[in-house]
Parts: structure tokens; C-alpha cells; sequence
């Protein structure tokens, strides 16, 4: 069973993996590195309680588990809002065609 979570855990991060090399822009690709940062953290978790059963060990995990998910939530919100700000972009825009101004300048 063990095994079993660990080669899911393998897999999504290769699903991550390919998803972070076919996306075109950065928020997208910050999608596939949440995916495997969740997917990942859930597995191993689900790999410990396998191979220990309830133990204060898992019960461990299980918290270093949840401080991980909500710093990478923190850290991904943060990545995303320096991405809209450095492309200049409103929040709820994905994309924006640059203008030419009034001289016919971009």
C-alpha cells in the first residue's frame, strides 16, 4: 500500500513536471507547481499512515503537512500578485494587448 502512494506520488509530479513545460505563461505554470506541492503532500501522508497507522509520528506530519500547504498558498498568492504587477495587469485579466498610443508608440 505503501508503494502504491509513493508511485502516485511519482506520477503526479511528472503530470506537474510536463503541465510546467507545456503551459506558456507564469500563472499558468504556478498551477502545475501548486498541483504537485498538494498532490505530493497528500500522498506522502496518506504513504505514512499506511506504513504506522495513527501515531503521534503521522500526527507530526500531518501538521508540517499543513503549515507546508498554507506557506505554499501564501508563497503562490505572492508569486501570482509580483507576476500581475510586473506585466502590469489587473487582477481577473489574463492577458493584455498592448496599445499604441497616441503617437502610434507602444
Amino acid at each position: 500500500m505503501v508503494a502504491a502512494f509513493l508511485v502516485l506520488l511519482v506520477l503526479a509530479s511528472w503530470i506537474g513536471t510536463f503541465g510546467l513545460l507545456r503551459l506558456r505563461t507564469p500563472l499558468q505554470r504556478l498551477h502545475c507547481v501548486t498541483f504537485v506541492t498538494v498532490a505530493t503532500a497528500f500522498c506522502i501522508l496518506l504513504a505514512a499512515f499506511a506504513a504506522e497507522g495513527p501515531s503521534l509520528r503521522v500526527g507530526k506530519l500531518c501538521l508540517l503537512l499543513v503549515v507546508m500547504l498554507v506557506a505554499g498558498a501564501g508563497t503562490s498568492h505572492a508569486i501570482g500578485r509580483t507576476i500581475l504587477i510586473r506585466d502590469r495587469l489587473e487582477p481577473g485579466i489574463v492577458a493584455r494587448k498592448a496599445q499604441p498610443d497616441e503617437d502610434g508608440e507602444r
